[in-house]
């Protein structure tokens, strides 16, 4: 086997532009979003490009999930995306970047994403869709998403400024609080097993409401419990 064979295949791949969106989920959680940043960084032949934290408008949300329009849980989705815990985009730029991102993330589902080795999503998330990050899916998906952020949330494509951007948010969150992903899964997990049961309650008493109506409730009750 020629021992230099990985390095031709990985200097053959295309160049391409990938933005990754750090979710609120891996914002709050600091050491979370900084282990995430890491790792993107040392993606063989990476760049950043830019890098911004700031609150996600919610039309900008919606052109980002617009693949999602209509399904059930749209609504929540948006509603994640634009909490006022902010996100973090990531412009990134590299040979087969946009596979190597979403290999290195992983599933979409934090319960299929466990089940693959090494992945973040599986290592970090929380449950269903709170899963750290978004990431362009195709070369064209990555170059339309820079442009959309571009335009629409002023993202600055600067490497030098972003690289150090990036390295000084790593420096300023590293270490400083401790990574409890494992029990946030499985206190999330409980959680969801309880949602199910009241769920399954719930339509006991009215077997003909509709699955958004019994979802609409079991989110008055999340709130109330909040407040």
């Amino acid at each position: 086997m020629n021992p230099h064979s990985a390095e031709v295949n990985y200097t053959s791949q295309k160049t391409e532009r990938s933005l990754v969106v750090l979710k609120p989920d891996a914002v709050l959680r600091r050491q979370i979003g900084v282990n995430v940043l890491k790792a993107l960084k040392k993606l063989p032949g990476a760049s950043i490009l830019a890098f911004k934290e700031f609150d996600l408008p919610e039309e900008l949300a919606k052109q980002l999930y617009a693949e999602h329009e209509g399904k059930i849980f749209y609504p929540s989705l948006i509603e994640m995306m634009t909490s006022p815990i902010g996100v973090i985009a990531i412009a990134m730029e590299g040979p087969g970047i946009v596979s190597s991102i979403r290999d290195l993330l992983g599933p979409t589902f934090v319960e299929r994403a466990k089940t693959v080795k090494g992945c973040l999503r599986g290592k970090y998330g929380i449950v269903k869709g709170v899963n750290v990050a978004y990431a362009s899916d195709s070369t064209a998906d990555g170059s339309r998403n820079i442009d959309l952020f571009v335009t629409e949330s002023k993202l600055v494509i600067d490497k030098a400024p972003a690289a150090k951007a990036l390295d000084s948010y790593i420096a300023k969150w590293d270490g400083k609080f401790p990574d409890n992903t494992k029990s946030m899964q499985k206190e999330a997990f409980d959680v969801l097993e309880a949602l199910d049961d009241v769920k399954a309650v719930l339509q006991t008493e009215n077997r003909d409401a509709s699955e958004e109506d019994v979802r609409s409730l079991l989110k008055i009750i999340l709130d109330s419990l909040l407040n």
